[in-house]
């Protein structure tokens, strides 16, 4: 584990950067914030640890105002660049606070699911589907599961809460599943495909008995 910096770890960088240190007595850690002096433009200035080390140049905010405006000031920028400019800042999205469904911009025609305000229904199939496998995956035994919609919730409106249509799976498997087929417009082939790649035909068959019979118990939402 690394050591704690000390204003003597910090103290080299400062001198580097014509800079010193004037208030070092509120520091826990990296994101504790300092006060400085540059000598350089005769400010001072505050700003954490971390963001002072890990600065590309000098770290002073006053130096870098500086030295921006210097570099820009009298520089022509032609009618055409400008024009670009114009046409990238119209383009921008704005502010997204408060747009939703049809009214973002970035909205694909398909209204998906609110997992901060799931609705109770959902949490029933949801718990079915666990109590079909145990609450574990039925391929690695892991507790830490996903519930999964074999035939994907965004285009399988119909079987949205069939419990035949869920199955648990690790978080690591349901990761790599969705790394290998996308996210959406997912099958119950393209599952029962990976399984058998991952696991064999006689597990996958086994995992769908025991699916088929658990939703005879529990029966649709």
């Amino acid at each position: 584990m690394s050591h704690r910096l000390t204003q003597a770890d910090i103290a080299p960088v400062c001198e580097s950067r014509n800079h010193q240190i004037l208030d070092f007595s509120g520091y826990t850690g990296v994101k504790s914030k300092v006060q400085f002096q540059c000598f350089t433009c005769g400010n001072s200035f505050t700003t954490s640890v971390a963001s002072y080390l890990n600065s590309k140049k000098t770290g002073c905010p006053h130096c870098k105002r500086i030295s921006i405006s210097f570099h820009q000031k009298g520089k022509e920028v032609s009618p055409e660049t400008c024009k670009k400019l114009s046409i990238k800042a119209k383009g921008r999205k704005g502010t997204l606070k408060g747009r939703f469904g049809p009214d973002h911009p970035a909205f694909k025609g398909n209204l998906g699911r609110d997992f901060e305000n799931l609705s109770c229904v959902y949490y029933q199939w949801r718990n079915q589907v666990k109590d079909t496998f145990g609450r574990k995956c039925p391929f690695t035994g892991s507790t830490k599961v996903a519930v999964h919609h074999l035939d994907s919730w965004d285009w399988c409106e119909e079987k949205r809460y069939e419990v035949s249509n869920g199955i648990c799976i690790s978080w690591d498997l349901h990761k790599q599943f969705h790394d290998t087929y996308g996210y959406g417009k997912n099958t119950q082939e393209q599952f029962w495909e990976f399984i058998e790649t991952q696991f064999g035909t006689a597990i996958s068959s086994q995992v769908q008995s025991t699916l088929w019979k658990g939703s005879e118990t529990t029966g649709g939402v």
